[in-house]
């Protein structure tokens, strides 16, 4: 399912540049904004239809500044949300500050965090205005409406020195989600033309003789709409594929964030078949895993991140999150300082994320107007995250290749963040300076993935598939977390060409637009990465 965006949605590609130069100048800092007052670009020409309704309730996630913030990497050994508080994130009692703040201006605070890296508040539109210094407003642009700031907030001198960005303050760019089924294909012998079952995907990856299985390992599933029914939808699947072999009551656990879902009942249901894919697909490569499904009241931007606050300090045992939402990257100017700082806590917690590269190919930005500009996804364009592109099969070929033309794996070059060390030298691009995408993939096109809503296809079903590889991965080296998840996965690379299946055939465009896609190519490319998993040899010669 792809939920397209109205171009009311849009956050202009200049003001996601101003937010986000620091980090495409490499600094690691960034300052929090104490005195804007202009006139936000996302909102120049939309139709101001005044104030929000006062008591419309907002929901907030307050990012805070971190000190030493070029040490947070150098932990070898997995550090607890607390330790990581203690060590580079403002003191229990600025915390205290920042909390009596926000109830002294009438907010609530909703989600306090271990490790004080951010506090989630909530509150009517009114109040949230005052804190912040700005009015919030209905918009109205192209026949779509949202609400925004009127201008851009000013952090009280009172607690400025404490806060690096704030997320929920205009619901301009909710996250999308990445599935949608194939058309059926007639009945042939079981192949690689018949949508792939967990046996399959074990042969396909090199996994079925590999002892770990993610025993004793926690993968969080982050989304938002319908949870799976646990034994309909989740208890069907270990039926059908696992039975005696995995026990759900123990096994998945389902949290809900924010109350009852929000979205109306078209997007929840699609939604809905999203999270069974996550489920599904997590076991069907990590059949021994436990597996934490927290779902968000709502895909927009204050309650999806109050998600990702959630996972990182209340469930740190989880060393692997998979998240089958994303947004184009130029949409993300309110988001990206704040979500960056988290999966840079995250991973020195041990927990690594895994995003979705999205659907579109290079298309990323679609909007519903037809607009059309190369693009990649955020946040798996974030250097702390690890991107996950997607093949197809094809059984004249006989292996993987890129998929595109009907759809395709989301893949390219960042427009916002600045390479990371590890990609340095790497692919056909290796002195960009940005950051490349996807890192790795694995199957997401053409003949889909066999679930119990039929056939299914997106990145959204490669993501959580990486996700159960690295709980097996992680098993496999002791089951403590893995810190340095990217830099040794790509030092593997390098040093071992078979840890991955490489995709050399194929590109990455979608298919409808004119826009044209990245080719496969020995080695890293932009359209499969690295490739897609060997899951015995990447566990044998993991950092070696």
């Amino acid at each position: 399912m792809n939920r397209y965006l109205s171009s009311a949605t849009l956050i202009s590609f200049a003001y996601a540049a101003a937010m986000s130069a620091c980090l495409l100048s490499g600094c690691s800092k960034p300052t929090a904004v104490t005195t804007a007052s202009h006139i936000p670009d996302r909102v120049t020409g939309a139709e101001d239809l005044g104030p929000l309704t006062g008591d419309q309730t907002l929901d907030l996630v307050i990012g805070l500044k971190l000190h030493d913030a070029d040490q947070i990497s150098n932990n070898p050994v997995a550090i607890s949300p607390e330790t990581f508080g203690d060590r580079f994130a403002p003191s229990a009692n600025d915390y205290v500050r920042l909390r009596s703040f926000f109830i002294d201006r009438g907010l609530t605070i909703s989600r306090e965090t271990s490790s004080r890296s951010s506090m989630s508040v909530q509150g009517s539109a009114h109040d949230v205005g005052l804190a912040f210094n700005t009015e919030i407003h209905l918009y109205q642009k192209n026949g779509a409406q949202f609400f925004a700031p009127t201008r851009e907030p000013i952090f009280d001198a009172q607690v400025a020195d404490l806060i690096v960005g704030v997320i929920g303050l205009d619901d301009a760019a909710p996250f999308r989600a990445f599935t949608h089924s194939p058309t059926p294909k007639p009945s042939q012998p079981h192949g690689f033309n018949e949508p792939q079952t967990p046996t399959d995907l074990q042969t396909l990856y090199n996994g079925t003789g590999v002892a770990e299985k993610g025993a004793g390992e926690t993968v969080a599933i982050l989304g938002t709409g319908l949870p799976p029914d646990p034994q309909q939808d989740v208890a069907a699947y270990i039926t059908k594929y696992f039975s005696g072999v995995v026990n759900q009551k123990a096994q998945y656990v389902q949290i809900f964030l924010g109350g009852q879902n929000l979205d109306p009942p078209q997007f929840a249901q699609s939604e809905q078949i999203e999270n069974i894919l996550d489920v599904e697909m997590v076991m069907a490569l990590a059949p021994a895993t436990n597996i934490v499904q927290v779902l968000a009241a709502t895909n927009a931007p204050g309650l999806f991140s109050d998600g990702v606050t959630y996972v990182i300090n209340n469930l740190p045992q989880a060393h692997a999150v998979t998240v089958s939402y994303g947004i184009c990257e130029r949409y993300t100017a309110s988001e990206i300082l704040v979500l960056d700082q988290m999966f840079q806590q995250a991973k020195a917690q041990g927990q690594q994320w895994f995003f979705a590269t999205g659907d579109n190919g290079t298309n990323d930005c679609q909007d519903g107007t037809g607009a059309q500009v190369i693009a990649v996804d955020w946040p798996a364009s974030s250097e702390y995250v690890i991107g996950v592109g997607g093949t197809a099969l094809d059984a004249d070929i006989g292996t993987e290749y890129a998929w595109g033309g009907a759809g395709g794996g989301g893949g390219g070059q960042s427009e916002i963040i600045s390479k990371p060390a590890f990609q340095m030298g790497v692919g056909p691009y290796p002195n960009d300076g940005v950051r490349d995408l996807p890192d790795v993939a694995a199957l997401a096109g053409s003949p889909g993935l066999d679930t119990t809503q039929g056939a299914a296809e997106g990145t959204s079903a490669a993501t959580p598939m990486w996700a159960g590889v690295w709980v097996r991965l992680d098993q496999h080296l002791g089951g403590h977390g893995i810190t340095n998840g990217a830099e040794v996965l790509y030092a593997t690379a390098k040093a071992h060409s078979n840890a991955f299946n490489d995709i050399t055939v194929g590109e990455n465009n979608d298919g409808q637009s004119k826009l044209p896609g990245y080719q496969a190519q020995p080695g890293y490319d932009l359209a499969t990465g690295w490739g897609s998993p060997n899951i015995a040899n990447l566990l044998s010669q993991w950092g070696h």
